[in-house]
């Protein structure tokens, strides 16, 4: 009897496949796999605002403008993953009682606080691998941002150059008109004679 059985669905990642009372190790584990697809997605970022360092290092700034819209969607794809990441954690510790929004009082505190509660609803034999795969995402991610803030930071500086040669060019320019413009042959020209 050749009997064909279903397709399984692909679990795409949503927040309406959450189900109420889904078991906590399954919340679990699928949390650590949103947080390995979220540490592909910054390993890529990574790889883009690298290579977006060392094109402004070398002052290529066309390659610059490129890696910046290349790193648009990927940064998008971590927005959208990072809500499923809070989706799940949010049906994790519900059975708790508590949410994120009612933890801690400082933003650092809530968010610490928030972690613990995550932890201590995971099922106890996948802690530790959540816990790694979360403090890896945060030491990717923080590390993209401090090279982001010191290349917006050279990217400021080199404006400002700019800005300040093409300041440098205008004076130039307008002293050069008023001695017979710039078109004029060398040597000044005096308002009180004829040349």
């Amino acid at each position: 009897m050749n009997r064909k059985m279903p397709a399984e669905p692909a679990e795409a990642n949503t927040v309406s496949q959450l189900q109420p009372g889904q078991d906590i190790k399954s919340l679990t584990l699928r949390l650590i796999r949103l947080l390995a697809e979220q540490q592909e997605r910054a390993d890529r970022l990574e790889r883009l605002s690298n290579a977006q360092s060392a094109a402004l290092l070398g002052r290529q700034f066309d390659a610059v403008a490129e890696l910046i819209h290349a790193r648009e969607p990927v940064v998008t794809e971590l927005q959208h993953g990072a809500e499923e990441c809070r989706a799940v954690a949010e049906a994790m510790i519900k059975p708790l009682g508590t949410t994120h929004r009612g933890l801690g009082s400082a933003p650092a505190t809530a968010n610490f606080d928030r972690q613990r509660a995550i932890l201590a609803a995971a099922a106890p034999e996948h802690r530790e691998a959540l816990e790694t795969a979360a403090a890896r995402l945060d030491t990717t991610l923080l590390g993209i941002e401090r090279r982001d803030a010191a290349d917006q930071t050279a990217l400021k500086t080199h404006r400002d150059d700019v800005a300040r040669q093409m300041a440098g060019t205008v004076v130039t320019r307008g002293a050069a008109q008023a001695y017979g413009g710039l078109d004029a042959p060398l040597g000044v020209v005096y308002q009180d004679r004829h040349g």
